[in-house]
């Protein structure tokens, strides 16, 4: 277990990290829309591809360190180096759609070489040189227009280029993230209606750079300017107490301590709520759901972004045919599973949307 939630996909870990970092925009806990957290507001470029964060002023870490622009770019170089990094990428879920493989911009790139009987092009100086390797575009039919032209004769021009195995290169969502005027400026590579809502993810939590400057620590002992800081850590339990430099709008921290108990199963939880052993517990089992609301018990519903799945796993030689994937998915009955498990809580979803590009595309 870690506290670290750009390296944990563990929804019960954020759970806890979220008491202690903030990030720069969060989602509202009833309609998932982006709302302000560090930055307490921003612009949007007419392309929709530049974003302008201003932060939030005379904010402080639990730490005492001053978030200001700096803070973030560390914060921000860090999640690159993190999903970038073969070492460490197979754990940053949350940091994928802004970095990682198949959610970027895939550009096609056609190489083209000369033929051995055409005559090489001059150059801006009038001497000949040799063919050179293309440059990558965005557009592939930008290189098109290079095609010789006929000669004074009339011949047919002479088709000097061979097409080879097109390729593709990513291109990652977010191109650079820098600071103007006292402020972040996030650049896309394209526009992206989902992007606020990916900031809002536990993952991009802003660290404290002490914390940075200690990274062996970010595991257990994190520093943010959320309400909480922590103050142990353990396998099994997680003690908080309040942060005495968060201040918000005259909101009050209450609550002087929280203890995170890990319960491994859902009878643990259920009989350790209902003998007031602990005041809360999170994954309630559809058994137990029904009896707790009858009993009195308050049971919200989970954040916005919570979906059940499944996923297949394509190293399962059966599983590798698309044919019998597609069967498993039309097989489902899903308006007969969701109402069951889940006991009338949500809604089925006709498909769960995913992007991959044309040279990774599996299904």
């Amino acid at each position: 277990m870690s506290l670290d939630p750009a390296l944990t996909p563990v929804t019960s870990t954020t759970r806890i990290t979220s008491q202690i970092l903030e990030p720069l925009v969060a989602a509202n806990h009833y309609t998932g829309e982006p709302e302000p957290a560090l930055a307490t507001s921003w612009d949007i470029s007419d392309d929709r591809r530049t974003y302008t964060f201003t932060l939030r002023e005379n904010v402080k870490f639990s730490d005492g360190a001053a978030l200001n622009t700096g803070a973030v770019l560390r914060n921000a170089d860090r999640w690159r180096a993190l999903a970038t990094n073969t070492d460490t990428a197979h754990l940053c879920v949350p940091l994928f759609p802004l970095y990682g493989w198949g959610f970027g911009t895939a550009e096609k790139v056609e190489t083209k070489q000369q033929s051995p009987s055409a005559t090489p092009t001059p150059t801006a100086t009038g001497s000949a040189s040799p063919a050179e390797s293309p440059q990558p575009t965005a557009d592939p039919t930008a290189s098109a227009s290079a095609e010789p032209s006929a000669s004074a004769s009339g011949a047919a021009p002479h088709d000097s280029t061979q097409k080879e195995h097109a390729t593709y290169r990513h291109q990652p969502l977010l191109q650079s993230v820098e600071e103007r005027e006292g402020k972040i400026v996030m650049t896309l590579s394209r526009p992206s209606l989902a992007f606020l809502r990916m900031l809002t993810q536990p993952a991009f939590g802003i660290l404290s750079p002490n914390c940075l400057d200690e990274n062996s620590r970010i595991k257990d002992h994190p520093v943010g300017t959320g309400a909480f800081k922590v103050q142990s850590f353990e396998q099994a339990r997680t003690v908080l107490v309040r942060n005495e430099h968060f201040k918000r709008d005259n909101t009050k921290v209450e609550l002087d301590e929280i203890q995170f108990h890990t319960l491994s199963s859902s009878d643990k939880r259920y009989y350790s709520l209902v003998a007031s052993k602990i005041d809360a517990c999170d994954q309630v089992s559809r058994n137990d759901l029904a009896p707790l609301v009858r009993e009195g018990y308050l049971t919200p519903t989970r954040d916005p972004f919570s979906l059940v799945y499944f996923d297949f796993n394509l190293e399962h030689p059966v599983l590798k045919n698309i044919s019998v994937r597609r069967a498993i998915a039309r097989a489902v009955e899903r308006g007969t599973i969701v109402p069951y498990y889940l006991q009338g809580t949500s809604d089925a979803l006709g498909t769960s949307p995913h992007y991959s590009a044309p040279a990774t595309k599996t299904c």
